[in-house]
């Protein structure tokens, strides 16, 4: 069983998905007679889903999943922190030595996007690094002055100064 937000005909919604399919808030609400709050926020933190997850089993999961647009899981939330498994990976496609602890990445929440929306970059951009791309852009939004990025061959040369961190070091 997943949590999600969507979007259907306009109308934002959240739900459990199981298999595919989707019980929406308003059907698990009619189907326990649970009256569940309309903010995924409150589902999730005010303990609703905890007496909603023992009555999951029999609930009926009608509508398929590719009816609704998925949204971002949490709206509008106050930094997002991740813990980067995958830096491997990532250290080895750029040709660097991986950290021995994993690295924590913290994202500003103007970065935070539903399933198969819309990513802006302009127009010289040929080939998305999101991860870059989502730093160069909310750096512009934010108004910085400066990144500071192992990959620097990796950004535009317009809109932001960049710094490896030696270079900002020496500043």
């Amino acid at each position: 069983m997943k949590i999600g937000r969507f979007l259907e005909s306009g109308k934002e919604t959240f739900g459990l998905v199981k298999n595919g399919h989707v019980a929406t808030r308003e059907e698990i609400t009619y189907e326990t007679g649970v009256p569940l709050p309309y903010s995924i926020k409150d589902f999730l933190f005010d303990g609703w889903f905890e007496e909603i997850k023992k009555k999951s089993p029999t609930l009926t999961y009608n509508e398929n999943l590719s009816k609704y647009t998925i949204l971002a899981p949490i709206p509008n939330p106050p930094k997002i922190i991740c813990l980067a498994f995958n830096y491997i990976d990532h250290a080895e496609e750029q040709k660097i030595q991986p950290p021995k602890d994993p690295v924590i990445v913290m994202k500003p929440r103007t970065t935070l996007t539903g399933t198969n929306s819309e990513i802006r970059s302009p127009n010289f951009v040929k080939k998305l690094d999101y991860e870059d791309l989502i730093q160069y852009f909310s750096a512009i939004h934010s108004g910085c002055d400066f990144i500071i990025t192992r990959n620097k061959k990796d950004f535009p040369v317009i809109g932001v100064k960049f710094f490896s961190p030696d270079d900002f070091l020496k500043i």
